[in-house]
C-alpha cells in the first residue's frame, strides 16, 4: 500500500462527510421551522406573563392561542388587580 492511495482514501472520506452534511442541513431546516412555530406561542406567553408581573399585576393569567400573519390571538387575559 502506498502513501498516495491512503491519502486518496482520507480525502474521499472527507468528501463523503461533506456530502452527508450538505444533505442533512436542508432536511433539518423545515424541522427547525416547525419547532419554532410550535413553541413560539408558549415562549411568547411566558414573556407576556413576566411583563405583566413586572408591571404590578398580581396573579396574571393569559393564553396565547396562536400567532398568525394578521396578529397574535390571546385569550383569558386577567389578574387580581387588572383594572
Amino acid at each position: 500500500m502506498t502513501a498516495s492511495s491512503s491519502e486518496g482514501r482520507r480525502k474521499s472520506g472527507g468528501r463523503v462527510f461533506l456530502v452527508r452534511i450538505l444533505w442533512i442541513i436542508p432536511a433539518l431546516v423545515p424541522a427547525l421551522i416547525l419547532v419554532l412555530f410550535l413553541w413560539a406561542p408558549y415562549i411568547l406567553e411566558r414573556e407576556l406573563l413576566a411583563r405583566m408581573e413586572n408591571m404590578g399585576v398580581q396573579d396574571p393569567r393569559l393564553r396565547v392561542e396562536s400567532i398568525t400573519p394578521r396578529g397574535i390571538i390571546v385569550s383569558g387575559v386577567g389578574g387580581k388587580n387588572l383594572g
